[in-house]
């Protein structure tokens, strides 16, 4: 269990201050931004014919309410912690894999999900687009994460017959440290 947490909290810490590279956010954020937009562009026009994308900023037609997809509202920082969790938890990479990919999924589907719906709450009450915008979605998209890894960690155990230990993952090949 230390050894789990020790790796979690080691990258943790590295992933946080890559994330945080300016030359990373050009890179990759920044894009990412703008295909969250572009996604969640995609699913409004659905519904809603009068919105239109400028960059990372979806708005009305009639410019009454927008909203910018920026480096806080596009669901890295619970994806990281996913991806921290799954990677320091001892399982073989081929699990890691599935458990990433699953997880990654739900996250970031909810946080078009977030996207969207903060977009229309700010048309209808800005206090309420404040509120859920800084306190309900940030804790949603993590309790998601969490909720993803937990089950993650039981499909391991499940399909191994019982939680992986240190000795197990160092034994066996398929099972890194």
């Amino acid at each position: 269990m230390l050894s789990f947490i020790a790796k979690f909290l080691g990258l943790l810490l590295v992933l946080s201050f890559i994330y945080n590279l300016p030359s990373v956010s050009a890179a990759l954020i920044e894009p990412w931004n703008l295909i969250l937009a572009q996604a969640a562009f995609g699913v409004m026009q659905l519904i809603d014919a009068d919105v239109r994308l400028s960059g990372n900023v979806i708005s009305t037609l009639a410019g009454a309410n927008a909203v910018s997809v920026e480096s806080d509202c596009n669901g890295v920082e619970a994806t990281l912690l996913l991806l921290c969790a799954v990677v320091a938890f001892p399982a073989s990479w081929k699990e890691r894999l599935i458990g990433l990919a699953v997880g990654l999924f739900l996250v970031q589907g909810l946080n078009l999900v977030r996207i969207v719906s903060l977009f229309y709450l700010g048309q209808w009450n800005m206090a309420v687009f404040d509120w859920t915008h800084k306190y309900l979605w940030p804790i949603i998209l993590i309790v998601v994460a969490l909720l993803a890894f937990a089950w993650w960690i039981r499909s391991v155990v499940d399909a191994t017959g019982g939680p992986p230990s240190n000795a197990d993952a160092t034994s066996d090949p398929g099972r890194p440290a």
